[in-house]
C-alpha cells in the first residue's frame, strides 16, 4: 500500500543565537564522496553551501562528530518532534564532547528529497537565517526514514560557529584524475579536506571555490583552491572528443615536384565539418619523396585523438 506522508515545520528562536527550526523532508541520488554521510545527507549538504555562496558566504563543512550528532537527534525527532530531546534536556546536549560559541537546529518532516526539504527551510525566515548564518562553519545533516511514522522522513541540521581552518588539502589532489572537456567542477564531485580545532571536516567543491581554468581545452590543469583565507590545489586531465570518430575527405594522391607535399582535408564529426587551426592541427611524414607519405590530423581544444591518412606521391 503506497502511504501518503504529511510535512511538518516549526520555528523557535532563542537567546545567545542558539536558534532552533523545524521544516520538512527529503532525499538525494548520488552516491556521496565521503562516508560520513549518506546521499541525501551530502546533498542537503550541496544545496545549503550553494545557497551560501549566493549570499557571498563561506561554505560549511561537515565532521563526523557532528554526523553522529544528527544521526541521534533525526531518529529522536521520530519519537518526539521537537528542539527539545525526549529526555527533557536541550537538542544541543546532542553536541557532546563538541566544542562552540554559536550553535542553531533546523528540524523537517514529511519531505522525501533533498530538494525539498532545502526549499521548505529556505522558505521559512528562521530556518533560512540559521542556513544563512555567517557565524557557523560547521554543519551535520541528520536524514532518518521510518515507513511506520507520520510524516514518514525525518530531517535535521545542526550548526555550530565557529573556528578557522589550519589546513586545506584536496582529497587526492595531487593525482591527476581524468574528466572530459567541459566538466565542471561540482560534476567533479571533489572533496576538500579541512583540518581545524574540530578535526577533519569535509566541504563539496564547488566552482566558486576554484581559481578559472579552461573547461573546453583538453590536457593537464593545476586548478588552485581558496577557502577562508587558506589555499591548496589539484590536478586534473581534460581529455575530448576523440577525434578517431571523424570522416576524413578529399584527401588526394599528389605528384612529386621537388617540394613538400600537403593535403586540404574536410574533417567531420557528427555532422559538424571541424576547423583546421582550431579543433585539429595537421602534420605530415614523408612528404617530401616519391612514395607514400602519411598525414596526421591531431585533435584540438576540445577533440582529443589523431588520425592518420596515407597518400601517394608519384612521379612528375
Amino acid at each position: 500500500m503506497k502511504m501518503k506522508f504529511c510535512k511538518r515545520v516549526c520555528v523557535t528562536l532563542m537567546a545567545f543565537s542558539l536558534a532552533f527550526s523545524g521544516g520538512f523532508s527529503m532525499q538525494a541520488e548520488a552516491k556521496p564522496p565521503v562516508s560520513i554521510c549518506n546521499e541525501q545527507e551530502w546533498e542537503v549538504l550541496k544545496i545549503a553551501n550553494k545557497e551560501r555562496a549566493g549570499m557571498g558566504l563561506a561554505p560549511l563543512s561537515v565532521t563526523a562528530a557532528l554526523q553522529t550528532s544528527n544521526e541521534v537527534r533525526a531518529k529522536e525527532i521520530f519519537n518526539y518532534y521537537s528542539h527539545t530531546r525526549p529526555d527533557g534536556s536541550s537538542c544541543f546536549t546532542a553536541l557532546q564532547g563538541i566544542s562552540y560559541n554559536t550553535a542553531g537546529e533546523n528540524i523537517a518532516a514529511g519531505y522525501t528529497t533533498p530538494k525539498e526539504v532545502m526549499t521548505g527551510w529556505m522558505n521559512s525566515p528562521g530556518h533560512k537565517a540559521n542556513i544563512l548564518n555567517g557565524r557557523y562553519t560547521h554543519m551535520g545533516v541528520g536524514y532518518y526514514y521510518n515507513g511506520s511514522g507520520q510524516y514518514g522522513h525525518y530531517w535535521t541540521q545542526m550548526f555550530i560557529g565557529s573556528c578557522s581552518p589550519t589546513s586545506i588539502a584536496v582529497e587526492n589532489g595531487q593525482k591527476a584524475k581524468t574528466y572530459k572537456c567541459g566538466t565542471s567542477v561540482e560534476s567533479m564531485d571533489r572533496v576538500l579536506k579541512i583540518k581545524c580545532q574540530h578535526g577533519t571536516g569535509y566541504v563539496p567543491l564547488t566552482t566558486k571555490m576554484c581559481s578559472k581554468f579552461n573547461h573546453s581545452t583538453t590536457g593537464a590543469k593545476k586548478i588552485k583552491v581558496n577557502y577562508m583565507g587558506k589555499s591548496t590545489s589539484f590536478k586534473i586531465n581534460l581529455t575530448g572528443i576523440d577525434i578517431k570518430k571523424a570522416k576524413v575527405t578529399n584527401v588526394k594522391n599528389k605528384k612529386y615536384n621537388g617540394k613538400a607535399q600537403t593535403q586540404k582535408p574536410k574533417v567531420t564529426l557528427n555532422g559538424k565539418t571541424l576547423k583546421k587551426g582550431r579543433d585539429y592541427t595537421v602534420s605530415y611524414k614523408n612528404n617530401k619523396k616519391k612514395g607514400k607519405a602519411t598525414m596526421v590530423i591531431t585533435g584540438k581544444g576540445k577533440y582529443s585523438g589523431s588520425i592518420k591518412k596515407q597518400f601517394k606521391i608519384t612521379k612528375k
